[in-house]
């Protein structure tokens, strides 16, 4: 049996993973542009029922990453990307919160042009 939360960023990553984007799972070592991260977030489950069938609603949070070096360039690249992320979020599930762009420093790496957006699905066994 596949945990809920499991088949939840399973349904993201695969949705994402289609269009162009290099989709993490976790924090990568070295941030490549035009990527997409899916990290669980706070609260990461809400439950609304225990016991022999689950039921529960799960958050996550994910993290467009373009890249920065022309700033008319990284504005239009994000707002593309956002919305073709709209445009292929899955059934079911419900973007609640989206961030604005924001320069983030990767050290060695340099620097990054991230959007969060906060992602929700109800899972039921």
């Amino acid at each position: 049996m596949t945990a809920l939360t499991t088949e939840a960023r399973g349904l993201l990553t695969s949705a994402f993973a289609g269009l162009g984007f290099k989709v993490y799972t976790s924090i990568p070592a070295t941030v490549i542009p035009n990527s997409v991260v899916v990290l669980p977030d706070s609260p990461w489950v809400r439950m609304d029922r225990i016991g022999t069938r689950l039921n529960y609603e799960c958050s996550w949070r994910v993290i467009l990453i373009v890249d920065p070096r022309n700033n008319e360039q990284a504005q239009l690249s994000t707002e593309d990307n956002l919305e073709l992320i709209l445009s292929n979020v899955p059934d079911g599930f419900q973007v609640t919160f989206i961030g604005a762009p924001q320069i983030t420093d990767l050290g060695g790496q340099g620097s990054c042009l991230a959007t969060e957006l906060t992602i929700s699905a109800r899972m039921k066994e």
